[in-house]
């Protein structure tokens, strides 16, 4: 199975996500066997190589 791990500003937060979503403004990120996370971020980055994804938690206006 293809899993990735979601970075915010570098830090690791979470492994294992199988699915993330854009709810208005906010990302769901859901992995194997925790519940959904809701966060106020932009993506910086994705590398599917690599299976990472880098998230921005500063907000743009």
């Amino acid at each position: 199975m293809c899993q990735t791990a979601v970075y915010l500003d570098d830090e690791l937060i979470l492994e294992n996500v199988v699915h993330i979503e854009f709810i208005q403004k906010t990302i769901k990120i859901a992995t194997l066997f925790e519940a959904p996370t809701i966060l106020e971020a932009d993506i910086k980055s994705i590398d599917l190589l690599k299976g990472r994804v880098k998230l921005d938690s500063t907000r743009r206006s």
